[in-house]
Parts: structure tokens; sequence; C-alpha cells
């Protein structure tokens, strides 16, 4: 990787879609320039590329579902589930990918993603915590906690959740609550050290 692949990687990753687009479409970089075709709108040209791609590419691959996902009509015309991402794609790539989407301010393609938390749950028990994080961490702390509850009610034995929940509730400056999942992460994993540690900040012990 260049410098200038590095540079122009940052300008994709901030918003800066108008210096980076041209840059790795004529350096030929072309997944990075199918995501810039996704975030311009253009799901048909981004989805060629990713078709091209996805058989070498697990990145690409996970793209072309996104954006079927994105190009689909639910409920009258859900992706089918061979379709959908996998197991390992929504660890790896979600996150991510919903990150720059809210980055270029995609509210329909969130939305869309979400009306898909359900199903995509059923393919990764962790994807609640997946799209909490996401909005934790763009201040839609509403969105965040509705998504950990649906998380801890779905897989409640899930420690790093709690602890997420704990960061929540200090977001919200409800300091008994941030104990309380601090707590509660230590119970189902003792040696959780972000928790401990918290917990000793919150608590002055």
């Amino acid at each position: 990787m260049t410098d200038k692949y590095l540079e122009n990687l940052k300008y994709l990753e901030s918003g800066n879609l108008k210096k980076a687009g041209p840059y790795f479409a004529k350096h030929g970089y072309e997944l990075e320039s199918a995501y810039c075709k996704l975030l311009e709108d253009n799901l048909k040209g981004a989805k060629q590329i990713f078709l091209k791609l996805r058989d070498s590419d697990l990145r690409a691959d996970f793209g072309y579902r996104l954006v079927s996902i994105l190009q689909s009509k639910i409920p009258d015309d859900p992706v089918p589930a061979e379709k959908l991402p996998k197991f390992f794609q929504l660890r790896n790539f979600l996150e991510t990918d919903m990150n720059l989407l809210i980055k270029y301010n995609k509210g329909e393609y969130i939305e869309k993603i979400c009306s898909y938390s359900d199903i995509l749950a059923g393919i990764n028990s962790e994807t609640y915590k997946y799209f909490s994080r996401v909005f934790f961490f763009n201040d839609f702390t509403e969105f965040a906690i509705h998504f950990a509850m649906k998380a801890k009610n779905y897989f409640y034995n899930d420690a790093e959740l709690h602890y997420h929940l704990a960061l929540i509730m200090m977001k919200q400056n409800n300091k008994e609550l941030a104990i309380n999942y601090c707590n509660s992460c230590l119970r189902i994993a003792d040696n959780y050290y972000p928790a401990k540690h918290l917990l000793e900040t919150l608590t002055g012990n």
C-alpha cells in the first residue's frame, strides 16, 4: 500500500468521496471503487464490481450481499437466506460498513439494514450487539439501548454485551445501572478486565 493509497482511504473513511473516488477508479482499486459507487447511491454499479470480485475477496462478497439487502423490498420481497451475509462476514464487516454509511448520512440504507436485524441475528447471535455498538459510537443512544436490550434478551450470557451496557449507562449518567451491568458482566466472566477497571472507577474501590 502506498502513502497515496492510504491518504485516499482516509478521505473515503472521513467522508471526502470527491477526492477518494476518482483516485481509486483511476488506479484500479476495484473494491474501494465499489464502495465509492455504493456511497454515491449507484447500487447497480457497486454490485457489478462486487460480483466480479466476490469469488476471491470475502469483503467483496459481503458488499454484494449488503447491496442485495439495500435493493430488496422487505417484507414483500426479502433477500433469500442463501444470499444473506454469513456468520463471519457479520462479525468482521457489518459494523465497519454501517459506520461508513452513517458517516455519509445514508439513513435510508441504515433503516433497510435494521429491518433485517432479526433475520441477521438468526445467522449470528451477536448481531444485535453489533447494531448497538454502531449506534452508540455514533451518538444515537436511544437506538443503541434498543438493540442492546434485544441482544440481552436474545443471548444474556455475553460478558462483552453487559460491559457495553455499562458504557451506555455511563453516557446516560446513570451510575447505578452502570455499576449493575459491570457486576453482571463479571458474574458471567469474572476476569473481564475492562469491566473490573470501570467498576473500580465508578465505586472508587
